[in-house]
């Protein structure tokens, strides 16, 4: 009802009183934090993501969603390295992702900002290959096919990870990649 009335400071001081009673409940924070976004009060949206994530120590907690606020409040920036967190996770997260960095990659100078987040990320994470497998297929779904499957060529070449290498393989298979198949088949040999 405060909301209703254009007080979110009355408002807010309710829903925060939820986080309180319930400090850890994640889907409690994704419901305040919900509540917040559908009144545009991004600013305390964000603030409620991070308590979470501080709370938890997973610093990518609701990523895609901590992005969708960013990018409601046209911080584009931080947007896009949310969003680059998810390519790390297989699914429905990592293919909403891609489509949505897909679509940002449209603008002026995102593709650019785009890939430094990925090599930001994949810095920070060198062991983390969820995350090559999310950027091919950003790459796939923006028609650049020739520079994912150079980028996961490159990868197959260094990589001494069984797991990494199975899942390019059954990939490459998916894909009807003969050649680049035998080249992942060798390489785990």
């Amino acid at each position: 009802v405060y909301a209703q009335l254009g007080d979110f400071k009355r408002a807010g001081d309710e829903w925060d009183k939820l986080i309180r009673l319930e400090a850890g409940e994640r889907n409690t924070y994704l419901e305040v934090a919900t509540v917040y976004w559908d009144y545009y009060q991004f600013d305390q949206a964000v603030r409620v993501f991070k308590d979470l994530r501080n709370v938890t120590g997973d610093q990518s907690l609701y990523a895609y969603r901590l992005g969708a606020v960013y990018e409601g409040k046209a911080d584009i920036d931080s947007a896009v390295a949310e969003y680059v967190k998810v390519l790390d996770e297989p699914g429905d997260g990592r293919d909403t992702v891609v489509k949505r960095l897909a679509q940002l990659s449209k603008r002026s100078g995102l593709p650019e900002k785009i890939a430094a987040a990925y090599e930001r990320e994949r810095a920070a994470y060198p062991d983390d290959w969820q995350i090559v497998i999310g950027y091919a297929n950003y790459q796939a779904e923006r028609e650049r096919q020739a520079d994912a499957l150079a980028m996961l060529r490159t990868e197959v070449s260094r990589s001494r990870d069984v797991s990494f290498l199975e899942s390019v393989r059954d990939l490459f298979r998916g894909i009807l990649r003969p050649e680049d198949e035998q080249q992942v088949i060798e390489r785990l040999a």
